[in-house]
């Protein structure tokens, strides 16, 4: 499954969701999934729609381009899988960034993690095996969602206290 904010560059979103299920799928050949970008309310429906009538162990989820946590939550809640979200980086050139995929990580990984969701996470390499490793990581894990226990840092005589 794939996001995707149509502000963005959506058929450079849709190659790398394509590369990205490639490689999964090339480690994981009973895989199942949705395969639109979803990009609104409709596909986001109709994706959790999906995601409810097939029985799935785990979710990897394809962070093509930036986009709010709004789905992503609700739908994280609503299936109780372990999730792992799959990120984009690109180069620098100056101007904007056709993907943004990298800061969509950072806002849903804080999301669900407020939440009290905990998910993997994966920023592509341009190593395939590396993605590989990476991938298989997540696919061979346990299924238990570890919880993030978060202490309250305080500041006192000049000491950072956690």
């Amino acid at each position: 499954m794939a996001l995707a904010r149509e502000t963005f560059d959506v058929e450079f979103a849709e190659s790398k969701f394509e590369k990205a299920k490639s490689l999964l799928l090339s480690l994981a050949p009973n895989a199942i999934g949705f395969d639109d970008l979803i990009t609104n309310d409709n596909t986001a429906d109709k994706a959790l729609s999906f995601f409810n009538s097939n029985e799935c162990e785990k979710i990897f989820l394809f962070q093509t381009t930036f986009t709010d946590a709004k789905f992503l939550l609700n739908f994280a809640q609503t299936i109780n899988k372990p999730i792992c979200i799959v990120s984009f980086p690109e180069p620098r050139t100056g101007g904007r960034l056709r993907l943004n995929s990298i800061c969509g990580l950072n806002l849903g990984m804080h999301s669900l993690i407020k939440n009290n969701i905990t998910p993997e996470f994966v920023i592509m390499e341009r190593d395939d095996s590396i993605n590989e490793s990476l991938f298989s990581n997540f696919i061979n894990s346990s299924d238990e969602n570890e919880q993030i226990s978060w202490n309250e840092a305080t500041i006192s005589n000049n000491q950072l206290d956690i």
